[in-house]
């Protein structure tokens, strides 16, 4: 167990529920930053409801990155960052969503979550590892689109399916 899988298991709690106490208006900054940054991103001119997707996926992303830092901080586990960002990237790159475009949301979130969350002492830097733990699954998964087996430890699971008998 490393100081990150360390803090999670004995803090990740408490800094959820610090995170989810400031949820929309670290949602609300990261959103409007990011139609700042990518006016056109999930604009579809094609679709009757274009504009009207675009403002649910910049509403909804930066929900949907909360909680995902959500259940790894309560389930303790980074695979479930893994897992979501290895099932993602093909479904999010159909909207034309590259990785720049995630990595730059995940350090908005970063550093906005950082201006408005009072972490307990010694937690922020924790914090920020596992926010940089996403980003290299971004990095890793869009380079080769599997993460590689320090990323993945305890996601991928030792239990075996219960063998069915032949009778």
């Amino acid at each position: 167990m490393d100081e990150l899988d360390h803090w999670m298991a004995q803090h990740g709690r408490d800094a959820a529920q610090a995170l989810e106490r400031q949820r929309d208006p670290i949602c609300h900054a990261v959103s409007a930053e990011l139609r700042v940054r990518f006016p056109l991103l999930c604009l579809e001119a094609s679709r009757p409801d274009g504009a009207a997707f675009q403002e649910l996926a910049f509403t909804e992303t930066p929900r949907r990155f909360h909680r995902l830092i959500q259940a790894a901080l309560l389930f303790r586990s980074r695979a479930v960052i893994v897992r979501e960002y290895a099932w993602g990237m093909g479904v999010l790159h159909g909207y034309g969503v590259t990785p720049h475009h995630m990595l730059t949301q995940v350090r908005l979130y970063q550093m906005i979550a950082r201006e408005r969350v009072s972490f307990a002492p010694g937690s922020t830097h924790l914090f920020d590892h596992l926010i940089d733990h996403v980003a290299v699954v971004i990095d890793q998964l869009s380079r080769d689109g599997t993460p590689g087996e320090e990323l993945v430890g305890t996601a991928r699971s030792t239990r075996t399916s219960p063998q069915r008998s032949s009778s």
